[in-house]
């Protein structure tokens, strides 16, 4: 009855901070956010006016409850993003140089590579230089890795996957009686997912090198 009753108080506390916060009380309007979840974002976000656009909330969320995440952008969807801006003619000639960016050695040689790029097409196109550039924060982290690990992590594709999976199971729920049931949910969608995963080719070295470069904070097996 101790533990409970503490719960109860505890509980009373955290709808009492939600109800006097007028920041809460417009969270709580969207389906599925309760005291607890507006509480979380209040707290994590702050200032809003700290951010210079939305993408940049993302990243804050992420580091305040994973203080050593590394931040990178979908080099893929960076690429695609670029090729847009390109007329179909000249499409095979520009790849070239947008490869050489991503595939250099570091993250120095990466922005000559890009300033070479500029140089080169950067009259006829300017939106990609400067797209590349907006991005250049979140390229960066991608040179850090050795080749065996930027083969693994240079598409979010797989990620992407596993989270429209998710989506779409909560959506056609709509609502949860509490959180242990919505916790079961994504457990079983996750372990129904994994079921279709395939491991990669170059799993094995990247492997490697994931328990190189993060040591223990890596729990990978060869099994």
């Amino acid at each position: 009855m101790t533990r409970l009753n503490g719960f109860t108080q505890l509980h009373r506390k955290v709808l009492l901070l939600a109800r006097e916060s007028e920041v809460c009380r417009r969270l709580m309007t969207i389906p599925g956010v309760g005291p607890v979840t507006s509480l979380a974002f209040i707290s994590t976000i702050d200032v809003p006016a700290r951010f210079k656009s939305s993408k940049a909330v993302g990243p804050s969320l992420e580091n305040s409850v994973f203080p050593k995440t590394m931040v990178q952008t979908c080099i893929v969807h960076l690429i695609r993003n670029s090729l847009s801006f390109v007329s179909w003619k000249d499409r095979k000639a520009i790849l070239p140089s947008i490869k050489a960016i991503y595939h250099a050695e570091n993250a120095d040689a990466a922005l000559l590579r890009l300033e070479d790029f500029e140089a080169e097409w950067g009259k006829r196109y300017p939106a990609i230089g400067a797209a590349w550039r907006r991005a250049w924060e979140h390229v960066i982290p991608f040179f850090a890795f050795a080749p065996e690990i930027r083969k693994m992590i240079y598409t979010t594709n797989a990620v992407e996957a596993l989270n429209r999976s998710l989506r779409k199971i909560i959506k056609t729920r709509g609502s949860f009686p509490n959180d242990e049931a919505a916790m079961k949910l994504l457990y079983l969608a996750i372990r129904n997912a994994g079921i279709h995963w395939r491991r990669p080719v170059a799993w094995t070295a990247a492997m490697g090198q994931f328990a190189i470069q993060f040591g223990e904070r890596f729990a990978g097996s060869a099994d």
